[in-house]
Parts: structure tokens; sequence; C-alpha cells
């Protein structure tokens, strides 16, 4: 992944500017909340990026919110490639997806879904 944006952030890509770095500390508070709200033991993390935010919520469970899988859905196959590499080989309870948002149809039930900066 080469680019970054505002709809695309790939952390260990961003400069050292200061407005990316900012961007990027409001999309994991934005997770970082989202994690305090889990239940329940399935996660979807729809239109997931390149996968950060999907690791956020795996990690930072404050209160011990009891959820153990973790997938993360997006529509781009390269983001999703990303995600699977850099966050999906090392976190085992992370599951990484390439489908469209609106059209994904999950063969599972999940007891929480997040979806940040989705539209």
């Amino acid at each position: 992944m080469d680019v970054n944006s505002i709809e695309r952030i790939v952390p260990d890509k961003l400069t050292s500017d200061s407005a990316d770095q900012e961007t990027l500390n409001l999309h994991v508070e934005r997770y970082k909340f989202a994690a305090k709200h889990l239940r329940g033991p399935r996660v979807l993390d729809i239109a997931c990026g390149v996968g950060y935010g999907s690791e956020i919520l795996s990690l930072y469970q404050p209160g011990n919110a009891g959820a153990k899988e973790f997938y993360g859905v997006d529509c781009d196959s390269v983001a999703i490639e990303y995600a699977r590499r850099i966050y999906g080989e090392k976190n085992k309870s992370l599951k990484f997806y390439t489908a469209d948002a609106i059209e994904y149809k999950p063969d599972k039930k999940f007891n929480t879904i997040v979806t940040l900066e989705t539209i």
C-alpha cells in the first residue's frame, strides 16, 4: 500500500506530517472508544481498511468485554491482503475478508458490529 488519504490510512506508511499523525490519532481514539463497548464473543469491523482498527478492537478491551473472534471486511482486496499480512499473521483472533459493506452477507452472526468512516 503506497498511498495514504483521509479514506485509507496506512499507519506504517504515514509521513511525519503532524496532520497525518493527528488523523491517525483520531481514528485510533475512535476504535478505542468502540472497544470499550464490545459485547459478546464475535466482532465485525465492516469497512476495516488495512486492519489496524480491527487489531485495536482485539487488543484493547477494557473491562474484559469477552470478545474472542474479530472479522475485518473491506471492499479493497489490496487493503485486505495488507491486513492479513501485517495484523492477521501475528494475531490469530483476526480474520480479514474482501467484500462490499452493503452487499456483505456473513455466514455467522455477530454480537458487535463496528463501522467507522464508512460513508
